[in-house]
């Protein structure tokens, strides 16, 4: 029987459970919070550039014009959504917890890192999970037989359900989880999937910074 660490699931999954671990420590030490988040930033992007190899045919797959719209537009609806949802109190942003002491260079340095990791290692971390992994591997173990993008209900349906169980922020994440699914059964491309990612990432970590909420 060949080691867990050599299955062909490992590299997509490692990187998601210590930026997940890691997560869950934060809420229980938020004295801690932009320590931690620093740490699995650089952590889980470095794992995703040490196996970057296992997931090239995922991110060079091109994008043409029109995709490219779509996943802008994607992304759009998504940030959308997330606005009507804080704006409406279905959701209630925890306010951030810089320390004051800090010199301003560092609070700069800290938020700009993370900012950075927030808008671009994390949309490529939560799509190499979830649509090129999780949903392939709900219809298929063995998931690379499976193309990008096949559609079966059950699996679009859990995936959904998975995405909402860790977190107090319900109705966006689902709603969004649905656009993005819905993304990449369409256009069969995860690249689409990771501009609209990175698009409605980037703009809510401006949003919590001009508003002085926790990056998320």
């Amino acid at each position: 029987m060949s080691r867990f660490y050599t299955k062909s699931w490992f590299c997509y999954v490692a990187p998601f459970l210590l930026f997940f671990a890691l997560s869950e420590a934060a809420t229980y030490l938020p004295n801690w919070y932009f320590h931690i988040y620093l740490a699995k930033i650089f952590s889980t992007a470095g794992l995703l550039w040490a196996w970057r190899s296992t997931f090239y045919k995922d991110l060079t797959t091109k994008l043409t014009s029109s995709q490219l719209f779509i996943s802008l537009f994607a992304g759009i609806i998504s940030v959308a959504t997330w606005l009507i949802c804080i704006n409406y109190e279905w959701v209630i942003l925890p306010a951030h917890t810089i320390p004051e002491q800090w010199p301003l260079i560092l609070k700069v340095s800290v938020v700009g890192l993370i900012s950075l990791g927030a808008s671009f290692v994390v949309p490529i971390l939560s799509e190499l999970f979830w649509r090129s992994f999780m949903l392939r591997y709900i219809i298929e173990q063995d998931f690379k037989s499976v193309a990008i993008g096949q559609f079966q209900f059950f699996s679009f349906i859990v995936v959904v359900a998975l995405t909402t169980l860790p977190t107090n922020y319900i109705i966006p994440i689902a709603l969004t989880c649905i656009i993005q699914n819905s993304l990449i059964v369409w256009q069969k491309n995860l690249r689409c999937c990771i501009v609209a990612n990175m698009l409605s990432s980037t703009a809510l970590t401006l949003y919590c910074i001009l508003y002085g909420y926790q990056i998320l």
